[in-house]
């Protein structure tokens, strides 16, 4: 039977007193197309990052799935989850924080988790590192192309973390609903057409839904990004459906 046990955290005591704007995701190591599925609740977990909800004070309690448990498919203890926080400091320079591939069999502390995690999380920028590594297959697998001349400078940057940097946003972009923050606007069928997003790293911009099919699916949409210096408008070509509502075939996330 599948077990859920409670993660509590403090930011400040954490990270280091005053934190700003904290943005906190969790997500599980399983990648798409597959979902972690908890059988005995009839629950699918998409994959891709889940914001957080925060208390006052920045302290958080959810729930995760036991990582040694039964009932998912995952029960070979193979699940592992992934805590990061970006947030600005006193000085107002937004950081990033993560805590890696780390498993629950208890309800715990984030502090007590630090240690088990992989590699052991630290307030440096691991940001960057993850970025490193998501780097070779991102590239490969979203198709990136842009005529900005801001795109133009991150793809052509010999520095690889900032070609990381771009890749993982556009990895983002691909789960916008874990963007999304505020007043939703949808249409009489309830499709959401345009919301504000708030991005992992602090950028804010605009969802909106461009192309809506005939089962009344999001099939194709933009996204913007605006961190104050660089501008980017992240678009999904319109997706290919199967008369059962089926996606057959999903263009490449295309960045200008």
């Amino acid at each position: 039977m599948t077990t859920l046990h409670t993660l509590t955290g403090d930011l400040p005591a954490l990270l280091g007193g005053d934190i700003r704007n904290p943005l906190v995701t969790i997500e599980s190591n399983v990648v798409a197309p597959d979902a972690l599925v908890d059988f005995d609740n009839a629950k699918t977990y998409p994959p891709g990052p889940d914001r957080v909800p925060l208390n006052a004070g920045a302290t958080f309690a959810i729930q995760l799935i036991d990582t040694g448990g039964e009932g998912t498919n995952m029960s070979d203890g193979s699940l592992r989850w992934t805590l990061s926080v970006a947030y600005s400091d006193a000085a107002g320079i937004r950081r990033t924080w993560s805590c890696r591939n780390f498993v629950i069999t208890a309800d715990t502390d984030l502090s007590a988790v630090v240690p088990t995690a992989d590699p052991p999380a630290t307030a440096a920028n691991q940001y960057i590192a993850e970025m490193e590594a998501l780097l070779a297959q991102a590239e490969e697998a979203v198709g990136l192309t842009g005529e900005d001349a801001a795109v133009a400078a991150l793809l052509a940057n010999s520095n690889s973390a900032s070609r990381a940097a771009l890749a993982r946003l556009v990895q983002w972009a691909k789960t916008p609903d874990t963007l999304i923050t505020g007043a939703i606007t949808r249409n009489s069928a309830s499709v959401v057409t345009s919301a504000q997003v708030v991005w992992p790293d602090g950028a804010t911009g605009v969802f909106t839904t461009t192309d809506i099919g005939p089962m009344d699916t999001i099939d194709a949409y933009t996204i913007t990004y605006d961190d104050g210096v660089t501008d980017l408008t992240f678009t999904q070509p319109a997706i290919t459906r199967d008369v059962n509502g089926a996606a057959t075939n999903i263009p490449g996330m295309v960045v200008s």
